[in-house]
């Protein structure tokens, strides 16, 4: 029935085995899960969430049910159910209050609600949570996200600046983050700053990363 609904070209046809494979198996979680997303992508908030709801009670330690909340949460909240999305992810942190891809997600949600110096307290105890984290590839883009909420959301270019440089030539998203460095330096004053980013984007482009 799962193969049925993902094969299923009419909505109503895959709903009805959406529904059909929940009610043969479920305890199944990947049943669930598929008509959670079919949901979601309905429009159904009430019946995503009793699904996601259904999926956090079945799982077995905090653990798994964290695991639950921040995929339901990140999924709510690309559906643009922000309500329903910081439900799940402060749930997700209550579970795991270490974890930094909670804190990170929960903190990008603050910050698309406009609370921005909530979503600041997220994203740089999201780095914190992981000392080894701050200045690898892996953060690069939870860096870019920090920087342009500081600068752009609480006008504070100095932090900004900081975070930025501390994205790492190898990541992904270095030559993004020196020209947003090279843009606050501009506004700033700092020619001089400006003007190194500028040329580590010039390096960067050069060598392909």
């Amino acid at each position: 029935y799962g193969r049925g609904a993902q094969l299923a070209e009419h909505p109503t046809a895959r709903l009805l085995c959406l529904d059909r494979a929940v009610a043969r198996a479920p305890t199944l979680a990947s049943a669930r899960w598929l008509r959670f997303e079919d949901r979601v992508r309905r429009g159904d908030l009430e019946g995503a969430v009793a699904d996601a709801q259904h999926l956090e009670a079945a799982s077995v330690g905090p653990s798994a049910r964290h695991g639950v909340c921040l995929r339901a949460g990140r999924r709510l909240a690309e559906g643009g159910y922000t309500d329903a999305a910081r439900r799940f992810l402060e749930k997700a942190l209550r579970y795991a209050p270490d974890d930094p891809a909670a804190r990170a997600a929960l903190g990008r949600l603050f910050a698309s609600l406009g609370m921005k110096s909530r979503a600041v307290t997220l994203l740089q105890s999201a780095l914190h949570a992981d000392p080894a984290l701050e200045g690898e590839t892996d953060a690069g883009e939870l860096l870019l996200d920090l920087a342009r909420l500081l600068g752009d959301g609480l006008d504070d270019l100095p932090r900004a600046i900081g975070r930025l440089r501390q994205i790492s030539a190898r990541s992904p998203r270095a030559i993004e983050g020196r020209a947003l460095e090279a843009e606050y330096c501009e506004r700033l004053g700092d020619l001089t700053g400006a003007s190194r980013a500028y040329a580590r984007v010039r390096e960067a482009v050069e060598l392909g990363w």
